[in-house]
């Protein structure tokens, strides 16, 4: 029996376009974005953004003196933003309204600083809501210092929010993610980046 649903943002939530965020930094000067830019785990930069290693400020710093650019904080959020094609409104009022009330909600992202201020801001969701407002607890990589598909990260949910994986389906567009969570006992759902995944959840539930 399912009582509890740990959500992937960034593929679940929103509809991501990796190579528009490869060519806005192209653009600016960061030659290798191809190689380091990662629907699911960033490479170099990037992954200790990710991982909490650099806030937004010594991440921009570290950038411009790695490529020998002169960005502003600004610019590199910008390039980042290319990752956000569509936010998807309606999946943040289907788990508003329409889930049963019982259902302990938890989110949890690989996730920089930047994209996830907005995230936060009352800007990016309709209504002026904060993605935390969604969810009983949500867990940023960056402010955790782990990152799917380590095992620590999912033990330290687990652990903290008190849950059982068995009870807990795990929604993650990350087929690597997925198998780490199913490994650990997850029931999970793997949907296509920006699917409709609704009326799956609907028939796991019934």
């Amino acid at each position: 029996m399912i009582k509890n649903i740990l959500f992937d943002f960034g593929g679940v939530f929103v509809r991501l376009n990796r190579e528009e965020a490869v060519r806005r930094f192209q653009a600016l000067g960061v030659h290798d974005a191809d190689e380091l830019l990662d629907p699911y785990q960033q490479q170099g930069l990037f992954l200790k953004l990710e991982e909490g290693q650099y806030g937004k400020a010594e991440f921009t710093v570290t950038l411009n003196r790695t490529y020998g650019l002169d960005l502003s904080e600004g610019e590199v959020g910008h390039a980042l933003m290319g990752f956000l094609e569509e936010v998807q409104q309606y999946k943040f009022r289907y788990i508003r309204e329409e889930l049963p009330k019982e259902l302990r909600l938890l989110g949890i992202s690989n996730i920089n600083p930047f994209i996830w201020e907005y995230a936060r801001s009352g800007e990016m969701i309709d209504g002026g809501y904060s993605v935390d407002d969604f969810f009983e607890k949500v867990y940023p990589s960056y402010e955790y210092g782990l990152c799917k598909p380590d095992k620590s990260f999912f033990d330290l949910i687990v652990k903290e929010s008190d849950i059982r994986p068995e009870e807990t389906l795990f929604i993650d567009d990350g087929p690597g993610n997925t198998a780490v969570a199913r490994e650990l006992g997850f029931v999970t759902y793997c949907p296509e980046n920006g699917e409709d995944w609704r009326p799956i959840l609907d028939k796991m539930l019934k």
